[in-house]
């Protein structure tokens, strides 16, 4: 089976982003917080449901408006279960850090993964269970 490695490829690869027809259509703005010189929403799709944190201001991407993501949360319905349970986290670091140092020291110790959990237990009123075997522990 062939691999690519990175850096064997030529595609260009483009940092996670939504167009502000995209948010506008598929997410519900919960929150909006402030992080160092820039303005961040948190936003809930409760179909999927999914939920991310991206940047308000949208920059020009490839020649696009759009608003770059840097944190997403996966989640999952959990059968027997009236909240949801969380299948992955995931944050771009790039997206906070230059040269691998966080950039402003009051960065350093914000959670991204707290912050979106509680905004969705707050203003969703959703249950949020991190590991969905507890409740199979539970039940059994």
């Amino acid at each position: 089976m062939p691999v690519l490695n990175k850096g064997d490829s030529n595609m260009a690869i483009m940092p996670m982003s939504y167009s502000p027809n995209t948010l506008q259509r598929r997410f519900e703005i919960i929150d909006e917080f402030e992080m160092g010189s820039s303005t961040y929403w948190i936003i809930y799709d409760r179909k999927t449901p999914f939920s991310a944190v991206v940047d308000a201001g949208p920059a020009l991407i490839e020649n696009d408006l759009r608003h770059r993501v840097i944190a997403t949360l996966e989640l999952i319905r959990v059968e027997n279960f009236d909240g949801l349970s969380v299948k992955s986290f995931w944050q771009d670091a790039a997206a906070l850090q230059v040269e691998g140092v966080v950039v402003q020291e009051i960065m350093q110790g914000f959670g991204l993964a707290t912050r979106m959990y509680e905004t969705l237990v707050v203003h969703q009123n959703i249950t949020l269970m991190s590991d969905h075997h507890q409740l199979e522990r539970v039940s059994n």
